[in-house]
């Protein structure tokens, strides 16, 4: 490969990497006002060798956003709303996840299963102040106890499955907490 086209190729990836943007998608509350916004990344994840110590395209777009939610300048643009950031269950072990402003963010972890070094993980980010959601009630009921927040997906189910998940992550809440 010639010197010419080795810049040219590093021209493209630079271009391609300012084409990638945050999204925001509005989170309402039970009065149907919004009380924040769950980022995500719009466009393709580059190689995972992009940012050094990930390895999978996930774990990339993770930590992106977590980077993301660090900047300052992009907590200012949020004003006071919360700002919801999903992110897989081995994230959890990112350094970055103690630099989170812990009154602002607020991780919603998707796990298949829970494992115990999650809980685990899961109960040390919750003591040390770090506002936690829950995807699935179903799934991550041991979960439940360190999680502020429980997030439906309202296009999936009807009025009576939402109820019972409703249901089923109150009930594993309640669990957790009897003496």
């Amino acid at each position: 490969m010639s010197e010419t086209s080795a810049a040219n190729n590093a021209a493209v990836d630079g271009v391609a990497s300012l084409q990638r943007f945050l999204t925001r998608q509005p989170i309402l509350n039970s009065q149907h006002a919004i009380v924040g916004y769950e980022l995500k990344r719009r466009g393709p994840v580059a190689d995972a060798k992009a940012l050094p110590g990930t390895t999978s395209p996930q774990q990339e777009e993770d930590e992106w956003l977590l980077a993301s939610a660090i900047d300052l300048a992009f907590q200012r643009a949020l004003g006071d709303k919360l700002t919801f950031l999903g992110v897989a269950a081995e994230t959890l072990h990112s350094p970055l996840m103690e630099q989170l402003p812990k009154d602002k963010v607020v991780i919603a972890v998707h796990a298949e299963r829970s494992a115990a070094a999650l809980i685990a993980r899961t109960e040390k980010l919750a003591h040390e102040g770090l506002l936690l959601a829950l995807d699935d009630p179903n799934v991550d009921q041991e979960l439940a106890a360190y999680c502020r927040y429980i997030r439906l997906d309202t296009t999936r189910h009807d009025a009576m499955s939402l109820a019972a998940q409703v249901v089923a992550g109150l009930d594993g809440i309640e669990r957790r907490l009897e003496p």
